[in-house]
């Protein structure tokens, strides 16, 4: 009896479950993405009922999700990320435990105690997942996959132990779990029966058990589709543009080892119609092998089950969704990716238990899943973490700042990563990571992840002074030109603009008619016109100083800042530039205005202040000729017209 097996059996087969925590374990650390905030937005109107109903506001009937949400929000006062993100990975373990489960009944028993675990492990494998994982907003998905999954094995288990009628409410549980969370949940009932022939094979249970799993989920589904038609606007059902680039975006799941090695050779572009041609004939070859090894249903049956599975679960996104959001939406392959698992996993299996030959193609294909997949999950974890700490540091600094209380710009804030074209690992998708949705109100990015309302700030995207490498950043409109910019910033108490250094990057807080002034008097005139009153060089052990310097002048005109740091006579770093990252030129300011300037210059190697040097001074930027420096309490002239900064020790007055 199933019950009666050993302990270490029952942790074999949930090996799926701590194997999640230990790739998506750093999503506990991430705050809310992408459109978090929108959807909690969305429940602050609702008391959690509405959404069963007719509830315009959001574009599909998922209402169950929404419920799971405001029941978590009514519970404890408010949305907490770290709770919601492992709820996230916590579905999405047990999962893949249950596509373990699914697995193990479609294959014959001396094969049953490896697919198991394998095809959970596959699951948990699944390049294309990690948006779905490390999303909030993705539990829609993750419901999804975990209710069909739960109602297939509890439903064929209970048909095989009949006097267990628990396992026939899991079974409804699971069914009805599916289809209030997503659009797909009605494909269960398909699905379902599908398993059934393909388990018993003519052998089936009483029609009257069968009938008795499937005729609730009928009903469900049919209440479904019902609400969906009242509820939902009729266009949603058109077909989208571009269905060929989608259905290849997402088909590269079924043989993405495969897909990867390609990539070495060559890129699909905008035709998809050759990526779509080489999956197929792989797929069919792979069929057509194992017939030939196996020559028995057994084995092939099962597999054709598995791509089945697959190609029902990504048309819907291929057939409805536009080739650019799919593009970009990877998760859109969670669902289809319980086929795929399933496909390999038997196939790695029955080549396990063939001849030699068998085992080594068997042992190949399995390290090249792991090779693929480890590597491209750790580069999106890498991703995840930069946004993650650019947020972080960014809302320690408004808090730091009172930004709640002050008007506040911040430019180039990050709506998704992606790497450039020859870092990725598939032919078609941008491999990106998404941080909020360009149509989102970004303060709401903000506010969510706080305590404080910071709804006030703005988010602007000045492209010209965007200087990303090695990976492209997409900014969040709306983009203005120059001539906006200034008069976004100049009355701006805190301005806030994104640098890069290398491949991190992260919002500096560059000016603002509220920035602090240094405390260290200087009184140098440059010809004339501009007075430094005050600078000082705020050293740190995180590999930057800040140079802070307050101006005065009288006549405005096209002048840039420079500030060289040299460590004993070796230049070691720079930052030339206007004003406020860039934003507000001396030649823009008003006669006898006063502002502070801070601009953050990198190192690539560790130094103490023991060797280091900070100069700044001005130039004209037609012909980068140098401004004359006078110390207005000697009246001497600056060497090379260059003022030399005190050095501070962050932290220290």
């Amino acid at each position: 009896m199933w019950r009666n097996a050993p302990m270490r059996r029952y942790l074999w087969f949930t090996l799926p479950l701590p194997l999640s925590f230990l790739l998506y374990g750093y999503s506990l650390g991430l705050p809310f993405f992408l459109d978090d905030g929108a959807h909690f937005t969305i429940l602050a109107q609702t008391n959690g009922f509405e959404f069963w109903g007719n509830f315009p506001t959001f574009p599909f009937y998922r209402p169950l999700v929404f419920t799971i949400w405001k029941s978590y929000e009514s519970l404890t006062g408010s949305y907490d990320p770290v709770a919601l993100h492992y709820l996230n990975v916590v579905i999405f373990g047990v999962s893949g435990v249950l596509v373990g489960q699914v697995a193990r009944r479609l294959v014959m028993v001396k094969q049953r105690e490896i697919v198991a675990p394998l095809a959970g492990t596959l699951f948990i494998l699944f390049p294309f997942s990690y948006q779905a994982v490390t999303m909030v907003a993705a539990l829609f998905h993750l419901t999804l996959v975990g209710g069909i999954l739960l109602c297939l094995w509890a439903g064929v288990k209970w048909l095989d132990l009949p006097q267990y009628s628990a396992l026939l409410v899991l079974c409804w549980t699971g069914a009805f779990v599916a289809l209030f969370s997503h659009e797909n949940g009605v494909l269960t009932a398909p699905l379902l029966f599908a398993y059934i022939v393909v388990i018993y094979r003519g052998q089936f249970p009483p029609l009257r058990r069968i009938l008795m799993v499937g005729a609730p989920i009928v009903i469900f589904t049919a209440v479904y589709i019902w609400r969906w038609f009242n509820v939902r606007p009729q266009d949603a059902t058109e077909v989208a543009n571009g269905v060929d680039v989608s259905f290849a975006v997402l088909l590269q799941g079924i043989t993405y080892p495969i897909v990867t090695g390609a990539r070495l050779l060559s890129t699909v572009g905008d035709d998809a119609q050759p990526l779509i041609i080489i999956l197929l004939v792989t797929v069919c070859t792979v069929l057509v092998v194992i017939w030939m090894i196996r020559n028995t249903t057994h084995v092939v049956l099962p597999m054709i089950f598995a791509l089945g599975w697959y190609v029902i679960a990504i048309l819907p996104a291929a057939l409805f969704l536009t080739a650019g959001y799919v593009l970009g939406q990877t998760r859109l392959a969670l669902f289809a990716s319980v086929g795929s698992s399933i496909f390999w996993a038997i196939l790695l299996v029955t080549l396990w238990h063939g001849r030699w030959r068998g085992r080594l193609v068997a042992l190949i294909v399995t390290l090249l899943f792991l090779s693929v997949s480890i590597e491209f999950l750790e580069m999106r974890r890498f991703d995840f973490l930069r946004l993650a700490t650019y947020q972080s540091d960014l809302l320690d600094s408004f808090e730091a700042n009172n930004v709640a209380e002050a008007s506040t710009v911040v430019i180039n804030a990050p709506d998704f990563l992606t790497p450039q074209a020859d870092d990725r690992r598939f032919l078609l998708g941008s491999e990106g990571v998404l941080f909020v949705d360009p149509a989102a109100e970004y303060a709401l990015q903000f506010s969510i992840n706080s305590s404080y309302d910071y709804s006030q700030v703005d988010v602007i995207a000045y492209p010209a002074i965007q200087r990303n490498t090695g990976f492209d950043f997409s900014v969040h409109p709306p983009t203005i030109g120059f001539d906006g910019v200034v008069e976004a910033v100049r009355s701006t108490d805190y301005v806030y603009v994104t640098q890069f250094n290398a491949r991190d990057f992260e919002a500096v807080l560059v000016g603002g008619t509220q920035l602090t002034p240094p405390q260290t008097e200087n009184n140098v005139l440059f010809d004339d016109n501009v007075g430094l009153e005050n600078a000082e060089a705020i050293f740190t052990t995180d590999g930057f100083i800040d140079v802070v310097t307050h101006w005065t002048i009288n006549t405005p005109d096209a002048i840039k800042i420079f500030a060289h740091v040299y460590c004993g006579d070796e230049f070691i770093g720079q930052s030339d530039g206007y004003m406020w990252g860039d934003t507000y030129p001396l030649a823009m300011w008003s006669a006898n205005e006063a502002q502070t300037d801070r601009r953050r210059i990198y190192f690539d190697d560790v130094f103490t202040t023991d060797c280091l040097t900070v100069y700044v001074g001005l130039y004209y930027g037609a012909d980068v000729t140098r401004l004359q420096a006078i110390d207005t309490v000697t009246n001497e002239q600056f060497e090379n017209n260059q003022v030399p900064v005190q050095i501070v020790i962050e932290g220290q007055s």
